[in-house]
């Protein structure tokens, strides 16, 4: 069993992807807002790709849903379990896969539709054939401030598509913990006493 699997039982193959699926989505055809918190790097989860593909499958808009705005956030589960390098190959190995699945065009296909590049197309080319909604993707991560401009690159180079129609954005602050600290950090974890004067 592979390490992404180790703690779970794997589910059936979909019918209709022929992946196995944890989550089935199409349930909730309105969702719009979906939060992914990614807990391997790909030494440990080769397979996460193709999770993540068979999983947005049924989460990309129908004809009935394509009114809802989407917005897809990816995010480690904790930051302690990556070095940075680690959660960058990820997103570079999702982002291509993330894009496809979701439909969204090159600048290049969409020239002279008048949009801009103000948002970017997700078009549904199956038996929804001609659905289309807006989708925005956010990489979610807490760190250093002078790392964020790295981050920001980073995430630019996975998600080349979104980026280059403005659907891109980079955040770091989760809310539900205000500090984390990568495998790769080499300073000591501040004490209590720094960490509540920051945050006054």
């Amino acid at each position: 069993m592979s390490a992404c699997a180790r703690f779970r039982s794997v589910p059936p193959p979909d019918p209709v992807t022929g992946t196995p699926l944890g989550i089935d989505l199409r349930v909730f055809s309105r969702l719009g807002s979906l939060w992914l918190a990614l807990p391997y790097a790909l030494s440990a989860c080769r397979e996460l790709p193709d999770i993540v593909a068979a999983l947005l499958q049924t989460w990309a808009p129908t004809k009935e849903s394509a009114s809802v705005p989407r917005k897809l956030t990816l995010t480690p589960s904790y930051e302690s379990d990556f070095t940075r390098a680690e959660f960058a190959e990820v997103l570079r190995a999702l982002g291509p896969v993330i894009e496809d699945v979701l439909g969204v065009q090159s600048e290049s296909a969409n020239e002279g539709n008048g949009e801009g590049g103000e948002r970017a197309d997700v078009t549904v080319k199956e038996a929804e054939r001609g659905a289309s909604a807006e989708v925005e993707v956010e990489v979610c991560v807490v760190d250093k401030a002078d790392m964020r401009e790295w981050w920001r690159g980073e995430a630019r180079a996975s998600f080349v598509r979104l980026g280059a129609r403005g659907r891109l954005d980079v955040t770091f602050e989760k809310g539900f913990w205000p500090e984390a600290q990568w495998l790769d950090d080499s300073y000591e974890q501040e004490d209590e006493e720094a960490l509540s004067a920051r945050s006054r």
